[in-house]
C-alpha cells in the first residue's frame, strides 16, 4: 500500500496540467481589450476573452503579465458565458506580479467557446505616461501581456479625451496585419487597434498622444509626485509562491526525519529498514535536499516542476516492510538494575514526544500531525488554492506517514522491558509459588537485544529450561503485531515432556534441529494467565529437578531468592 501510495502521488504531479488549463484541455484564443483613461492617469480595463475548451471541463484560468498594480472592479464581478448560453460567476484572486486566477468550482464550462469577461482598475501616472518633448501632449501606452497560445484578431480599444491621436509608429500597417481607426464619440476620442495575429507570447504595446490640457498638471511633467493608486475594498490575495516555499522547506525536513527515525526503529528491533529506492542513506539525503531545492526554485514559474519534485521526495523517503530479525549476538541474560527499569519508565512516556513521532501516522503525534496537513490546503484562505494544487498538496506527503512506522518493526529491548512490566502489574492473579524477575538479555559488545519476565518456582521440574514472559512480532498487514506470549522451553526426553504432551497437547510445539530441546508458545489476551496456573499444577506431578553439587538448585534461581517485587520495578 504505501508503494502505490507513492507511485500514485508521482504519476499524480507529472501528469498534472498547467493552472491555465487544469484537468482539460482549452486555450485562451482571442482577446478584445477596452481601456478607458482619465485625466489623473487611472484606467479603467475590461479584457474579454475567448477560451476554446477543446475536450473535458474548464476548471481554472490563470491571467500572467496584467497591470501590476490592478484591483478588480467590485461592481462588476467576472462572468463567463458558455457555448450553450449558460452565465457562470468564477472566483478570483488577485496574486502580485499583475497575477489573475479564475476558478470554476461546481459548474465548469464545457467543450466549446465560452466567453470570459474581467474588469479592473489601475493607474498609468508616469509609469505608462510621459510628456512629449516639443508638443503639448502627454503620451498614454498601454501593453496586452503575450500568452502562452496564439491569438486570432485580438483587438484594442482606447478611450481617451477628445482631440487625442495615434502616437508616431502607430499607424496601421497591412503588410503586418494590424489596422487602426481613430473616431470621435461625444466628448472622447476612440482609438482601435485590430491584428489578424499574436503571435505566442508576444506583448502588444500601443500608445496613444492626449492634448496635455485634458490631463492633470501633475502629468505634464516629470513626476513630482507619486499619485495615489486605485483603492479597492477588498484586500489582495497574497503571492501563493512563499506557500510552496515554505511547503518545500517542511517536506525536505521531514522527509530526513523519516530517514533517521526508520534508521533508529531498524536499530531497537534489529531489523533492516528497506527503502523503495534502494539507495543508501546518505545518497537519499543529498538527493531529497536537492529535490527539495529544485522543487522550491521551479515553483516560482511553474507548479507541475515543482510538483515533480517534491513527489521525488516523497518517494526517496518511503519505505517497505521492514526485513528479517537479525540473528542475536552472543551475550548473556541479566537481572534488570534500577538503570534500566529508569530507562524503562522514561521510554512510557518519551515514545509519545519523541521526534520521529511526528512522521509516523500510527502515533497519536503523527495521526494528529498528518490530519492538520491534509486540512490546511483545503481551510487556507490567502492564497486559495486551485483544485489540483490542493489535492497534490494533501497527496505528496502521506508516503512520509504511512511507510516505515513503528508497527513495521517490532519492539526495541528497552520497550519491551515496559510493557512487560505495565502487563506484569496488571496481572489479576499469580499462582502461588511463582515469582517473576525481570531480565535483559546483553550482548558481548553490550547491546541490549531483548528482554523479558523469568519465572522462579518453588518447585522446579526437572527438564524445564525456561519459563519466560515475552513480546512475540506476528506479521500483520504493514508490518508486525507485538502480543505477550508464555514461552516454554523444555528438554526433550524429560518426564516434563510426556506430561506437557500429555496435558497441553493443543501448544505448538517447535523443536531445535538437534531435538534436544522443544518450545512452546503462547499468547497471552487480556492479561489472562490463567495457562501458568495450570502448568505449575502438571510440574507438580514431575520430578524436581536435581541440585548441583554446591547444593544451589540448578540451573535456574529460586522463588526463595527473589527480592520484594517493588525492587525489581512491579
Amino acid at each position: 500500500m504505501p508503494r502505490r501510495l507513492a507511485v500514485a502521488a508521482l504519476l499524480v504531479a507529472l501528469a498534472s496540467p498547467s493552472a491555465a488549463h487544469a484537468w482539460t484541455d482549452a486555450a485562451v484564443r482571442g482577446v478584445h481589450a477596452t481601456v478607458d483613461v482619465e485625466p489623473d492617469g487611472t484606467a479603467y480595463v475590461t479584457l474579454r476573452l475567448t477560451v476554446r475548451v477543446h475536450a473535458g471541463w474548464l476548471e481554472g484560468l490563470e491571467l500572467n503579465g496584467l497591470d501590476e498594480d490592478l484591483v478588480l472592479d467590485e461592481t462588476a464581478p467576472p462572468t463567463a458565458v458558455t457555448a450553450d448560453g449558460q452565465e457562470l460567476t468564477p472566483s478570483v484572486r488577485v496574486l502580485h506580479g499583475g497575477r489573475v486566477q479564475l476558478g470554476f468550482r461546481g459548474r465548469s464550462p464545457r467543450r466549446g467557446v465560452t466567453m470570459v469577461t474581467l474588469s479592473y482598475w489601475t493607474s498609468l501616472a508616469h509609469r505608462r505616461t510621459a510628456p512629449v518633448e516639443g508638443e503639448d501632449r502627454v503620451r498614454v501606452r498601454w501593453v496586452l501581456p503575450g500568452w502562452s497560445s496564439g491569438l486570432d484578431g485580438p483587438q484594442i480599444e482606447v478611450h481617451v479625451p477628445e482631440g487625442s491621436r495615434l502616437a508616431p509608429g502607430q499607424e496601421g500597417d497591412l503588410e503586418s496585419g494590424t489596422e487602426t481607426s481613430v473616431e470621435p464619440e461625444g466628448q472622447a476620442t476612440v482609438l482601435r487597434w485590430r491584428r489578424a495575429h499574436l503571435p505566442r507570447t508576444v506583448p502588444w504595446a500601443v500608445a496613444v498622444d492626449v492634448p496635455a490640457e485634458a490631463m492633470d498638471v501633475g502629468l505634464r511633467g516629470p513626476p513630482l509626485v507619486e499619485l495615489p493608486r486605485p483603492s479597492s475594498v477588498a484586500a489582495q490575495a497574497e503571492d501563493p509562491r512563499p506557500y510552496w516555499l515554505g511547503f518545500a522547506a517542511w517536506l525536505v525536513l521531514m522527509a530526513w526525519l523519516k530517514l533517521y527515525a526508520t534508521r533508529t526503529l531498524g536499530q531497537r528491533a534489529r531489523r533492516a529498514a528497506r527503502p523503495l529506492v534502494p539507495l543508501p542513506v546518505w545518497a537519499r539525503a543529498l538527493l531529497i535536499g536537492a529535490a527539495g531545492a529544485g522543487g522550491a526554485a521551479a515553483s516560482l514559474y511553474d507548479w507541475r516542476l515543482a510538483a515533480g519534485a517534491f513527489a521525488l521526495v516523497s518517494v526517496l523517503a518511503t519505505y517497505r516492510p521492514a526485513g528479517p530479525t537479525a540473528a542475536p549476538r552472543l551475550g548473556a541474560w541479566r537481572a534488570v538494575d534500577a538503570r534500566w527499569l529508569a530507562a524503562a519508565r522514561r521510554r512510557g512516556w518519551t515514545r509519545w514526544i519523541e521526534p520521529i513521532a511526528l512522521v509516523d501516522a500510527t502515533t497519536v503525534a503523527g495521526a494528529l500531525h498528518l490530519a492538520a496537513l491534509l486540512a490546511v490546503p483545503w481551510v487556507w484562505r490567502e492564497p486559495a488554492l486551485p483544485l489540483s494544487q490542493t489535492l497534490l498538496l494533501s497527496v505528496l506527503p502521506l508516503p512520509l506517514f504511512v511507510s516505515g512506522t513503528r508497527i513495521a518493526f517490532p519492539l526495541g529491548a528497552t520497550e519491551t522491558l515496559w510493557r512487560l512490566l505495565r502487563m506484569c502489574r496488571r496481572l489479576r492473579h499469580v499462582p502461588d509459588g511463582v515469582g517473576l524477575r525481570p531480565v535483559m538479555h546483553v550482548s558481548t559488545d553490550g547491546h541490549m537485544q531483548d528482554a523479558r519476565v523469568r519465572t522462579a518456582l518453588e518447585h522446579r521440574p526437572d527438564g524445564l529450561l525456561r519459563l519466560d514472559l515475552a513480546m512475540g512480532a506476528l506479521p500483520h498487514a504493514g508490518g508486525t503485531e507485538t502480543v505477550p506470549m508464555l514461552l516454554i522451553l523444555t528438554r526433550a526426553g524429560r518426564p516434563l515432556e510426556a506430561t506437557l504432551r500429555e496435558r497441553f497437547g493443543e501448544l505448538v510445539t517447535v523443536t531445535s534441529r538437534g531435538g534436544r530441546r522443544v518450545l512452546r508458545a503462547v499468547v497471552i489476551r487480556d492479561g489472562d494467565l490463567s495457562i501458568l496456573g495450570q502448568l505449575v499444577e502438571a510440574f507438580a506431578d514431575c520430578p524436581a529437578a536435581p541440585t548441583q553439587p554446591r547444593g544451589a538448585p540448578a540451573p535456574q534461581q529460586t522463588i526463595a531468592e527473589l527480592p520484594p517485587p517493588r525492587a525489581v520495578g512491579f
